[in-house]
């Protein structure tokens, strides 16, 4: 049984995936992380074979995660998922160590996994082509877009990122010229 941790800040899509991996006896889901920044701060807990990571995530992309999991010692294969599959993700999935990228659809995800099973890496251009070539939503990641994260002060949001690399309250506040106690208001909210 291979085990599974996801991570999507969309709680319809996780649900979904949460479904159809958990009917397939061959999978089981041990943990959801709803961004990126959760999931770096329990990297230590992610024991899991694969790791199925959304792409377009506010604060820290898919690919973003996926490079900070690796480099923090998440040993599992990591999949980049998206409903808008797009070529130049896949490049930056594949650049950030991410082992396979497909669509977030449900025949997709589970031959994505069958194929990693045999193979080291997953990533098919033309199926990309093909996909593009029937699909209507093809821009659908423009429109993916949380819309609290615009609501954020600018410090905050810049502060969370830093944050989730690893850096003290010194280091970023150093970084952004503010006091160290100002960041620690920032990091406490």
């Amino acid at each position: 049984m291979k085990t599974i941790t996801l991570i999507d800040d969309n709680h319809t899509d996780f649900l979904l995936l949460n479904t159809w991996l958990s009917q397939d006896k061959r999978h089981k889901v041990l943990n959801h992380y709803h961004c990126g920044i959760d999931a770096i701060k329990n990297v230590g807990h992610i024991v899991s074979d694969i790791c199925i990571i959304d792409t377009y995530m506010p604060m820290l992309t898919g690919m973003e995660t996926t490079f900070l999991l690796l480099k923090k010692g998440y040993t599992g294969k990591i999949i980049g998922v998206s409903h808008a599959f797009h070529r130049e993700d896949m490049i930056k999935s594949k650049d950030a160590g991410a082992h396979a990228y497909c669509r977030k659809e449900e025949n997709a995800i589970f031959s994505t996994i069958a194929k990693l099973e045999t193979e080291s890496t997953c990533f098919d251009l033309a199926h990309f082509e093909d996909w593009k070539g029937k699909n209507t939503n093809y821009l659908l990641s423009e429109k993916d877009e949380d819309i609290r994260i615009k609501k954020l002060n600018p410090h905050f949001k810049k502060i969370l990122l830093l944050s989730s690399k690893g850096l003290t309250s010194e280091e970023i506040g150093y970084l952004m010229g503010l006091k160290k106690h100002t960041v620690d208001q920032y990091r406490a909210v």
